[in-house]
């Protein structure tokens, strides 16, 4: 009976052995099903990075336009996809400022314009409208004075995986005829 009781002992301690064994592999082999995830998630997210879209102002960028018939300052903005990824459900916001006031809504907009898709490298263009209140005498006073004449634009878009984008630029006249970039918190709303 001792011989019996000992052989079970002993069949009892290699059934816990080949179980501890089987659950140490198994835990070891969940491991690295999780590092493989976690590296596989962070391969993706480089990936997602490297295809956004990326709006940005295209070359070149004229300077604004005054039409004495519509008595109407108007900038227009050409604008490029950079990115390796279309821009989806765009939504552009136009200001201009005129003088030393501050950024309105470009002249009789509702506000927010909208484009479905912007593939990569397409080009267009963008424009904001000032009131029909200036005269060339006002112009001509306008190009002596930096940063009088400004266009700001505010975009949101998505990329294929959801991922929202929002841009800004603004782009002051100096009273040299150069085109300046100036940092969009800069440029003051209404």
């Amino acid at each position: 009976m001792a011989d019996a009781s000992r052989k079970a002992a002993e069949a009892a301690k290699a059934t816990a052995e080949y179980t501890k064994d089987t659950a140490d592999r198994a835990l070891s082999q969940a491991t690295a099903i999780h590092d493989l995830a976690t590296q596989s998630h962070k391969q993706l997210a480089v990936m997602q990075a490297d295809q956004r879209p990326y709006l940005w102002p295209a070359d070149p960028i004229k300077g604004p336009n005054f039409d004495p018939a519509t008595a109407q300052i108007t900038w227009d903005v050409p604008y490029t996809n950079y990115g390796k990824g279309a821009a989806i459900n765009v939504e552009f916001n136009e200001f201009i400022k005129v003088g030393d006031g501050q950024y309105r809504h470009s002249y009789q907009t509702s506000g927010t314009v909208f484009v479905s898709e912007i593939p990569p490298t397409k080009t267009g263009y963008s424009s904001a409208y000032s009131a029909p209140v200036f005269t060339l005498e006002d112009i001509k006073r306008f190009n002596t004075i930096d940063r009088a004449i400004g266009v700001l634009f505010e975009m949101k878009y998505f990329d294929g995986y959801g991922t929202e984008y929002d841009e800004a630029f603004c782009l002051e006249r100096l009273q040299n005829g150069v085109i300046g970039y100036i940092k969009s918190k800069e440029c003051e709303k209404q």
